[in-house]
């Protein structure tokens, strides 16, 4: 789905076919309640996935609904649910950003950003060689 980049794999928790749309869901966990700003820092990777699946929803004649369903672990529990529209500019920027960090990678551009993901990531032996 973007240009001269490798193909992506997204995992979605769930996609159903209903009468007036696919809707593509993704369940998460959290001690607080979603706010705006939880829903713009999650809003990347699903404008991706609705990515993935536009062709689906084109060929049923449908539109896509993209959300989250959010389980918030505090003393009184909470499920709510957060929708998103997906915007032309935003979907045109998270492709912009994936070709850009692709073409570093490609370029050999290793630059560590150690994170909790580090114990899974592809790259960790190119982060703990890196001099700078």
């Amino acid at each position: 789905i973007i240009e001269n980049c490798p193909d992506l794999l997204g995992r979605i928790d769930l996609i159903t076919l209903q009468d007036d749309a696919v809707r593509i869901v993704d369940f998460k966990t959290s001690r607080s309640r979603w706010n705006a700003a939880k829903i713009e820092e999650a809003a990347p990777q699903m404008l991706l996935y609705a990515e993935l699946a536009r062709p689906l929803a084109e060929s049923f004649g449908v539109p896509l609904q993209v959300e989250w369903i959010v389980v918030t672990k505090t003393k009184q529990p909470a499920v709510e649910i957060h929708s998103l529209e997906a915007d032309r500019q935003q979907v045109a920027r998270i492709k912009g950003v994936v070709r850009r960090v692709w073409n570093a990678i490609a370029g050999g551009h290793f630059y560590p950003a150690p994170s909790s993901l580090c114990a899974i990531c592809p790259y960790q032996k190119a982060c703990r060689q890196w001099e700078g």
